[in-house]
């Protein structure tokens, strides 16, 4: 008997036998059958099976993630490697860079002495020629060059110093259209000259009043037009638009109808001394520094900077600032950036040296001791000053503390009236010249000017927080060196004048007792004295007895107070904290006019103030634009 395709398990097979007559037996045979399973389907197996192959998943699955860990960690140690490799290249570049400006920046520095040495003989040459002479048309052009060259330099020194992040923000309210218009007619006679159509457009209200950086704005305006004027030809266009987006930013565009640019050069413009590869743009020269100071400053001003161009049509050179809108009642002449020499009132125990140096100063040349470490800038000066003063010179701080010392040996401390001083000098430099004679009783009355290349105001307030009583930077002109030295020696002579008349002409020894130190009431009362006085800076009508009753003295006891403390009448001192803020706003150019800084500070008369400006620092206050 075959059976097949049962299912697996156990059976029963019930046999019965029949008999050849066809009779079945009544007995049935009965045989248990079991259908077994192959060993491929019993349990064992099938366990057996999935561990196996559980195992082999498991140790299949621990290589493959071994051999992942081993590439990751080599891949891992490769991008260190690698990483490691482009930090180091990053830190060579920036270390280059770093190097390249610091390069430029020490270059620069350096050119302004023998620019100096340049622009001060031109300066003077050109006052003794006829004003239609060939040589003065020649000299002109020689100071016109010179001239942009200091422009240059003081650029380069600039994106120094943004780079360091030592430039600030210096916000104030302006009043955007005037703003504009006069910067534009800056531009009007070079226009003119080269047959060019300067225009403005000026989308906004132009009443409004926003708060800027001014001198930022208008160095970027100012290189834009220039670049503008450069490349329009004959017969072109450049106008300046302004505008607002609606997310209230202010864009400042100026498009000309020159050449264009060239496709490539446009995604480097902005970049750092970039030049064009075009060999038909290397007529038009430059340097590559102006667009990328435009892009530094407009970055400090959380903007940005952008070109549109097409070839042979012109371009467009936009900023964006964002827009802070002021009304008018808060227009107010900042006040607060007013640095004033307090040097008198920190100078104490002044001594009857200045009784004698007034007599020697009233009887013979005055004595000036120059503490110069160039050579030739040495010379020129002393022959500008040869001829009204005695001049010493040393070529370093060092140097001039032994000629001090030396003449103080032979009982002649008092035979040197000024010192003119560098800032940077090797050995010792003017800064410790300056602090060293400020400690010392002996030299501490001598007024001292800081001769410099360094604009920077940090400097400035050092030298003036330590007593320097005038700084000078370079290049100077001729004219500005000799007022300057003349008010000092003036001011120093009248200072002594009213120390003697307000002593016991007899009595040498009182004037030790009452020419004394600041006391700590009278340096809170000038403190005081000085911030009512720049409070009302720009008031046109403040007088002496407004300030008194400011002050809540009446005239006669402020005057008196005012001579014994710094020395000054009530009004020469109003007069000289006015033309000390307009220094100051001049230099750093603040304002954009003559006639802004004259309202600033409280004069109605642009010519009277002018000449005041003059008289005090030896050059007009036109000649800073």
């Amino acid at each position: 008997i075959r059976i097949s395709h049962l299912p697996y398990g156990n059976y029963n097979i019930k046999l019965k036998a029949q008999s050849s007559d066809g009779q079945w037996s009544t007995k049935e045979l009965t045989i248990q059958v079991a259908f077994l399973k192959p060993f491929y389907l019993k349990t064992w197996f099938l366990i057996l099976s999935a561990i196996l192959i559980l195992t082999g998943i498991f140790i299949f699955n621990y290589y493959w993630t071994l051999q992942l860990k081993r590439q990751k960690n080599q891949l891992e140690q490769e991008v260190k490697k690698r990483t490691k490799t482009i930090s180091k290249q990053a830190e060579e570049l920036k270390s280059l860079e770093r190097l390249k400006s610091r390069f430029f920046a020490n270059v620069s520095h350096e050119l302004r002495t023998p620019l100096t040495l340049l622009l001060v003989p031109i300066n003077k040459l050109i006052s003794r020629k006829q004003k239609d002479s060939e040589e003065r048309k020649l000299l002109e052009l020689a100071q016109r060059n010179s001239n942009k060259l200091l422009k240059l330099i003081n650029e380069i020194l600039d994106l120094s110093k943004l780079e360091s992040g030592k430039v600030d923000l210096k916000e104030e309210p302006i009043h955007l259209h005037s703003f504009l218009t006069e910067l534009l007619a800056q531009f009007h006679s070079f226009a003119l000259s080269e047959y060019v159509k300067l225009t403005i457009d000026y989308q906004i209200n132009k009443d409004l009043i926003l708060l800027l950086d001014k001198d930022k704005i208008e160095k970027i305006i100012q290189n834009y037009l220039s670049n503008a004027m450069k490349f329009t030809p004959t017969n072109g266009l450049v106008q300046l638009c302004v505008k607002q987006t609606n997310e209230q930013e202010l864009i400042f565009s100026v498009t000309d109808t020159g050449k264009g640019i060239h496709p490539e050069d446009l995604p480097n413009i902005f970049n750092r001394f970039y030049q064009s590869k075009k060999t038909n743009e290397l007529e038009k020269g430059g340097t590559g520094i102006g667009l990328a100071y435009c892009k530094e400053l407009a970055e400090l001003m959380q903007g940005k900077v952008w070109v549109e161009s097409e070839l042979r049509r012109g371009s467009s050179f936009h900023f964006q600032i964002p827009m802070k809108v002021l009304e008018k009642e808060a227009l107010k002449i900042n006040n607060n950036l007013l640095v004033f020499n307090k040097t008198q009132s920190n100078q104490p125990n002044i001594n009857t040296s200045l009784t004698e140096q007034s007599t020697r100063i009233r009887s013979r040349k005055p004595t000036i001791l120059l503490v110069e470490d160039n050579k030739d800038l040495q010379e020129l000066i002393k022959h500008l000053l040869s001829d009204t003063y005695q001049v010493r010179t040393a070529n370093n701080g060092k140097e001039a503390l032994e000629t001090l010392q030396s003449l103080s040996f032979e009982n002649k401390a008092v035979s040197i009236d000024l010192i003119i001083s560098d800032l940077m000098m090797p050995i010792m430099d003017g800064i410790e010249l300056l602090q060293i004679l400020k400690s010392d009783d002996r030299y501490r009355h001598l007024p001292m000017i800081m001769l410099t290349a360094k604009a920077n105001m940090r400097a400035k307030l050092k030298a003036l927080r330590i007593g320097i009583d005038d700084y000078i930077l370079k290049p100077f002109k001729e004219e500005e060196l000799l007022v300057r030295i003349k008010n000092l020696l003036s001011n120093t002579s009248m200072r002594v004048k009213i120390s003697e008349n307000y002593e016991h002409k007899n009595e040498i020894s009182s004037i030790k007792e009452k020419v004394h130190s600041i006391s700590k009431e009278e340096a809170e009362w000038l403190e005081n004295l000085e911030k009512t006085v720049i409070d009302n800076i720009d008031r046109t009508n403040y007088t002496v007895e407004q300030l008194s009753g400011d002050l809540f003295m009446n005239k006669r006891s402020l005057t008196r107070k005012m001579k014994k403390v710094v020395g000054l009448t009530p009004n020469k001192y109003m007069i000289e904290v006015r033309l000390e803020k307009a220094r100051e706003v001049l230099e750093n150019r603040k304002m954009s006019s003559v006639k802004a800084v004259s309202y600033s500070i409280g004069f109605l008369k642009i010519e009277h103030f002018s000449k005041l400006f003059k008289d005090r620092y030896g050059i007009a206050p036109s000649e800073y634009f």
